[in-house]
């Protein structure tokens, strides 16, 4: 009789056992999807502020391409200018 308790014991134990395992799974695949869905989010968020700032730099490269442009066309006035003949 106590060897018969003694393997149900077992038994129950080790269900139990696989039981918190399953659980564990259980937590731990929830909280993945969890985990998931919040980089999901501030994956968008990262997204689009790159967006911006790849926009933003974009205009501010036109802008410094069109000074450039107007400081050598001055350069050049200067230069033609100065190769006039007195």
């Amino acid at each position: 009789m106590k060897e018969s308790l003694k393997c149900k014991l077992e038994y129950i134990e080790n269900n139990i056992s696989e039981l918190e395992k399953i659980d564990v799974f259980n937590n731990l695949e929830e909280i993945r999807e969890r985990l998931d869905d919040i980089f999901s989010e501030n994956g968008k968020e990262y997204l689009k502020f790159f967006e911006n700032e790849r926009k933003r730099i974009e205009s501010e490269n036109i802008k410094n391409k069109k000074e450039l442009e107007e400081f050598e066309n001055k350069i050049e006035e200067k230069r033609n200018y100065f190769r006039k003949p007195i």
